[in-house]
């Protein structure tokens, strides 16, 4: 009877970290889909101006949506173990952002991550969805939005080889080998 209190203890902990953790996470936009299609109404409506530029000399881009700041020119990304120039494996994405962190992060800021799926998701205006990177581009107020897939730093819980991806070519997702080639784009706040 003392084990049966202490897993239904242990549950109810266990439940009530992950719906405090769930609070804290970044608000899903609207998906712009058009009306017919399922769970178009759902989400956080856009505001007016949705990315503001922010930090020194607006160096970074502050999504009135989600609360989220993005670097704005992906170029000025530093990338550890880049094989083509631009591109690396996860756990290189990761360690890029840990010594931009190290070193002076990003607008005045050292506390960027890679990421989340969700966070990463929610940069892809599905009512323009043909072209993400070149919508992000020009309406986005960013620069050099690659039309590539972006790491983020959610792995792929039925196999821990591999994590998500967002494709910004066509605003498709799916989970990868950690191994392969993506893109960076640090974030800060959310979570």
């Amino acid at each position: 009877m003392r084990n049966i209190s202490k897993i239904i203890l242990s549950m109810f902990l266990l439940t009530s970290a992950a719906l405090s953790s769930a609070a804290n996470q970044a608000r899903v936009p609207v998906t712009g889909e058009s009306a017919g299609a399922t769970g178009s109404a759902n989400g956080t409506p856009w505001p007016s101006e949705r990315f503001v530029g922010s930090g020194a000399s607006n160096d970074c881009v502050s999504d009135k949506l989600t609360g989220l700041m993005w670097v704005k020119n992906l170029n000025t990304v530093i990338i550890i173990g880049s094989t083509n120039g631009s591109s690396t494996k996860w756990q290189n994405a990761l360690d890029s952002v840990k010594k931009a962190n190290a070193d002076r992060g990003y607008c005045g800021y050292t506390d960027w991550r890679l990421p989340n799926i969700n966070e990463l998701k929610s940069l892809v205006n599905y009512g323009d969805y043909a072209l993400p990177y070149g919508w992000l581009n020009t309406g986005g107020g960013f620069v050099n939005v690659q039309a590539s897939k972006y790491w983020s730093s959610t792995i792929y819980a039925p196999n821990t080889n591999d994590a998500w991806l967002v494709h910004f070519d066509g605003g498709h997702v799916n989970a990868h080998a950690k191994y392969a080639d993506g893109y960076v784009w640090p974030v800060r706040g959310g979570r």
